[in-house]
């Protein structure tokens, strides 16, 4: 975060430096028809600063895009994910978790505490069926497993 915060920064001094000499040229001159072009240039010059401002902060945004899909993928590599489990409303999710593993998968992990498997909340929009995924962590599945 420090980096786009010294980058807005540096900006935001260099915008207001240029503005203030902008502001101050303008108040010593008086406005002349001979002096358009060099309020053209003038012109052109904040416009090419603005551009890269705006530029360098968008490869900010594109970096953190990447940067939180990155992470997210990491957090994704640590779980087991079963769709299309029916539900109950009086179910244990850890328990429902081992049942299919070991009725549908034929593998026998042992047991999981309630803590390690939970249902994943998903809002009815974004999914056709009433039902939610349930996730239970790797590392607690591995250690199911040695059991």
């Amino acid at each position: 975060m420090d980096p786009i915060n010294n980058t807005v920064a540096g900006l935001m001094d260099l915008f207001n430096k240029r503005m203030a000499q902008f502001e101050a040229q303008l108040q010593r001159e008086p406005a002349e028809p001979s002096n358009t072009s060099n309020l053209a240039a003038e012109f052109f010059s904040f416009r090419v600063f603005i551009t890269q401002a705006v530029t360098t902060l968008q490869q900010q945004v594109e970096l953190f895009a990447r940067n939180i899909d990155s992470m997210e993928m990491r957090g994704r590599r640590g779980i087991l994910l079963l769709h299309g489990v029916p539900e109950d409303k009086e179910e244990d999710a850890a328990q429902l978790v081992v049942d299919v593993v070991r009725d549908r998968l034929k593998v026998n992990i042992g047991t999981l505490k309630p803590q390690d498997a939970m249902k994943f909340p998903i809002e009815p929009e974004i999914v056709d069926t009433p039902q939610k995924p349930i996730i239970a962590g790797r590392s607690k599945r591995a250690a199911a497993i040695k059991k």
